[in-house]
């Protein structure tokens, strides 16, 4: 069992700004968060089981899945599973777009990957994807509200390596 650590972004980009501006906003703009090195430390295979181990399990205000200072995740379920792009020297999750239509921000329902998660007692729980996941880049997501571009400054991936 390896202990994952969050990554925290550091920029946000910006996707299809040249394609937006000529269409005068038709077309989308994406706005990404994006996290340092092309590859996680953490590698898994493509059937992944997480333990989550938040404070109630412990009886602190401590947690394996701290997610920066003052912030702790408290529940599966204020995670979203992405498949992170590989870019040169980083990785990057949409996590956001906008058009002459209007903008959404947080992770596309079409970019979110569904995985369970079940207690196995108070405050640890057992987390799986519900399909084999293809060899890449993957992260919980977690915090993707305020701070610059919609959150993307903001966001903490916990992060793997499907070998």
């Amino acid at each position: 069992m390896k202990k994952m650590e969050p990554t925290v972004t550091n920029q946000a980009k910006t996707g299809g700004i040249f394609g937006y501006a000529l269409t005068g906003g038709l077309a989308s703009m994406s706005v990404k968060a994006a996290i340092q090195n092309e590859t996680s430390k953490v590698p898994v295979n493509q059937t992944p089981k997480f333990y989550f181990f938040s404070a109630e399990s412990n009886g602190n205000d401590s947690s394996a899945w701290a997610s920066g200072a003052n912030t702790v995740v408290n529940s599966p379920a204020e995670l979203t599973l992405v498949q992170l792009m590989k870019k040169k020297g980083r990785r990057e999750a949409r996590v956001g777009s906008m058009n002459i239509g209007g903008a959404k921000t947080g992770v596309m329902d079409k970019d979110r990957l569904e995985f369970t998660h079940k207690m196995v007692r108070p405050g640890v729980y057992v987390m799986e994807v519900s399909k084999a996941l293809e060899p890449g880049e993957y992260g919980f997501i977690y915090s993707l509200s305020g701070g610059g571009a919609g959150g993307a400054m903001t966001a903490r991936i916990f992060d793997f390596t499907v070998n």
